[in-house]
């Protein structure tokens, strides 16, 4: 039984095709979609929007600016380092003491300068990559 149906398939489908005539397009057929798709290639414009607003790179200025204050007029106790020699400012009364380590605020101080160095490297990377 399947293969009777599926003889009368192929039947109706050779019939299909034989009497279906070829389409060609027309004469001006290349140059009406090239030009079409010039007309949507235009109309597409990418407009520019930063990954950060400035919004956020205010916020994010004042807090690392107040982390900075923070490290420099609080009584940091630290080891014997080269941050030592803003420690006999004093302000107890308003920010409890802090123990870093020596290691840890020279970590700190590279992550910062890392970072600091390779914003602006990624910045012309990632805008040289959306010119091409």
């Amino acid at each position: 039984m399947s293969d009777n149906k599926e003889k009368q398939l192929d039947e109706w489908s050779k019939k299909l095709f034989d009497t279906a005539s070829l389409e060609s397009p027309s004469f001006n057929f290349t140059a009406q979609v090239m030009q079409e798709v010039v007309l949507l290639s235009e109309n597409k414009s990418v407009k520019y929007t930063p990954l950060i607003s400035k919004k956020v790179w205010y916020i994010l200025g004042l807090v690392f600016s107040g982390l900075l204050g923070f490290a420099v007029f609080a009584k940091v106790l630290t080891t014997e380092s080269w941050f030592s020699t803003r420690s006999n400012i004093k302000m107890t009364a308003l920010i409890p003491e802090l123990n870093i380590s020596s290691t840890a605020l020279y970590a700190i101080v590279l992550f910062g300068i890392m970072l600091l160095v390779q914003l602006p490297l990624l910045k012309q990377y990632f805008n040289n990559r959306l010119e091409v």
